[in-house]
C-alpha cells in the first residue's frame, strides 16, 4: 500500500519547486493512489498544514541544523518539515514522529540520510512547542517574530497590522488564517434538499455545515448542494437584495468561474423572472460553471471571453464583479498562496480591478446595481477601487451592510467579513447604483 508520508514528500516538492497548487495536487494524487480513508485525511492535512507553516518550520530546521535551508537536500527538508508539523502543530507523540521521519528518509533517500534526520528530530522533540516559541521570541522581535511564529511573509503581517491595530485581535486573526476551513455548503435559493446530515450555517440563510463527517464527494453528487464559503454566499445575497427601481430581469456575473456565485444567482433569478449571463475568461473555468448549473438543473447563458472586450452597454439591471485579487482574505483555504503573492502583484491587480469595475458600471443601466467583491480586505484593492470609480463615473455608493441585517460589521458603507470575527473567508463588497 502507498505510504502517505512518501506521497507527502512528493507533494511538498511539487508545491515548492514546481509551482503546484496544494488543493488541486492533493486531489490528483489521491485519485491516483489507493489510500485508506484515514491515510488520505492525514496526507491532505500534512500537505496543506506543512505548506502553511513553512516559515515557522524552516526557521526551526535551520536553528537545529545550524545551517541555511538552501544547504540541506530538498527531500530532507520536506521530511523534516512534515515531521515538525506533526509534532509541533498536530501534537503527535515524540517517538512516533522520530520513527516515522527516519523510516520515510530511509525509504526515499537511503541509509545515508538516517543519522541527520534522527539527530534533528530528536533535538526538536526534546522541547515542547511553547518552549520553541519562547526560543524564537528570544531570537526575534516585532514583525519578524509575528511572521515567523504565525508563518506569514512580513508584508502580509504588516498589512493586517494596519487593519487590526489591537495586538490580541491581530494574533487571533493570524491564528485563524492557519486553520483549515470547515466545509460549508450552499443550498441555492429556491432549491430543496433531502440531505439530513446538515446543520444551518452561522450567518447565511442558505449555508449549511455537516453535522458529522461524511462522504463529501457523494454528498455533492447526490444532492443540490455546492461547496461555498458563507462569505461568498452573503455577498451574492447582498447584491440580489439591494433595492432597485424599474426592471429587474437581466443579470450579469462578469467573472463567474468557477461558478459558485453564478449558481446562487441562477437559482434566485427565476423568482424575479430574470435571466443570468455568466461570463468567464478561461474556457476550463466556464466548463466548471456549466457542469455545476447542469447538476443543479439551473439555467444561465455561459459566455467565454475577456470581460473588458465584451460589447455590454447599459443593458443589465444587476452586475456582479468578483474581481481577480490577491486572495489575502482566503489564506486559510489556499495553503501556498501566502508564499507566492508579493506587493508587486497588488499594484498590477489594482489597475485591472479599476478597469473591470469601470466596465461593470458601463454594462449596467441607469439605476442598476453593481456589486464589486474580492476575497481580500486590503484597502488598495477594495474601498480605494470603489472610491476611484465613484469619482470618475456617475455612481452612488450604497450602504451595503444594510442588506445583510443581523450580521455585526464595522461602521462602513462596505461589507467586510473577517475570518476571526465571522468564521468566513475575508470578503469585501461595495454596492454601486449607476446614475
Amino acid at each position: 500500500m502507498t505510504n502517505p508520508r512518501v506521497l507527502t514528500v512528493t507533494a511538498l516538492h511539487k508545491i515548492r519547486k514546481e509551482g503546484a497548487y496544494a488543493n488541486i495536487l492533493t486531489n490528483e494524487m489521491l485519485s491516483q493512489n489507493n489510500l485508506a480513508r484515514l491515510d488520505a485525511a492525514m496526507f491532505t492535512d500534512l500537505v496543506h498544514g506543512t505548506t502553511r507553516y513553512r516559515r515557522y518550520l524552516d526557521y526551526l530546521i535551520e536553528f537545529c541544523a545550524n545551517r541555511p535551508i538552501a544547504e540541506i537536500e530538498d527531500q530532507l527538508v520536506n521530511i523534516l518539515e512534515f515531521s515538525l508539523y506533526s509534532y509541533l502543530i498536530r501534537a503527535k507523540p515524540q517517538h512516533a514522529v522520530v520513527n516515522e521521519g527516519v523510516e520515510t528518509a530511509r525509504e526515499i533517500i537511503g541509509e545515508r540520510s538516517v543519522g541527520f534526520i534522527n539527530a534533528i528530530l530528536r533535538k526538536v522533540v526534546s522541547k515542547s512547542k511553547s518552549d520553541w516559541d519562547h526560543e524564537i521570541s528570544n531570537q526575534l522581535s516585532g514583525i519578524d517574530l509575528l511572521g515567523t511564529i504565525y508563518s506569514m511573509p512580513n508584508w502580509i503581517v504588516e498589512y493586517y497590522q494596519k487593519q487590526v491595530s489591537n495586538e490580541r485581535e491581530l494574533i487571533v486573526l493570524l491564528q485563524s488564517l492557519n486553520l483549515s476551513p470547515v466545509p460549508t455548503f450552499l443550498r441555492p435559493p429556491n432549491q430543496r434538499i433531502n440531505e439530513l446530515n446538515l446543520i444551518p450555517g452561522n450567518w447565511s440563510p442558505f449555508g449549511y455545515f455537516e453535522s458529522k463527517r461524511g462522504d463529501l464527494q457523494r454528498k455533492l453528487l447526490e444532492s443540490r448542494l455546492v461547496i461555498q464559503d458563507e462569505g461568498s454566499q452573503l455577498v451574492a445575497l447582498a447584491l440580489i437584495s439591494a433595492e432597485i427601481v424599474g426592471s429587474d430581469t437581466s443579470w450579469l456575473d462578469m467573472a463567474a468561474g468557477p461558478g459558485g456565485k453564478a449558481a446562487f444567482m441562477a437559482a434566485a433569478a427565476p423568482s424575479r423572472k430574470a435571466t443570468l449571463v455568466a461570463n468567464e475568461l478561461h474556457p476550463h473555468r466556464a466548463k466548471l460553471i456549466e457542469n455545476t448549473l447542469q447538476r443543479l438543473d439551473l439555467r444561465a447563458d455561459v459566455q467565454v471571453g475577456d470581460a473588458l472586450n465584451q460589447a455590454w452597454s447599459a443593458q443589465f439591471d444587476r452586475v456582479l464583479l468578483d474581481a481577480p485579487c490577491t486572495g489575502l482574505g482566503a489564506l486559510r483555504r489556499r495553503a501556498e498562496s501566502r508564499w507566492r503573492k508579493t506587493p508587486a502583484d497588488l499594484i498590477e491587480l489594482v489597475d485591472l480591478q479599476k478597469k473591470l469595475l469601470g466596465k461593470a458600471v458601463q454594462a449596467a443601466r441607469a439605476g442598476g446595481i453593481v456589486g464589486y467583491t474580492t476575497c481580500s480586505l486590503h484597502p488598495r484593492e477594495t474601498e480605494e477601487v470603489v472610491n476611484f470609480i465613484a469619482k470618475t463615473h456617475r455612481v452612488q455608493i450604497l450602504n451595503a451592510p444594510m442588506f445583510l441585517p443581523g450580521i455585526p460589521m464595522e461602521d462602513s458603507p462596505f461589507i467586510k467579513l473577517w475570518p476571526h470575527r465571522h468564521g468566513t473567508d475575508g470578503m469585501f463588497m461595495g454596492l454601486l447604483q449607476v446614475g
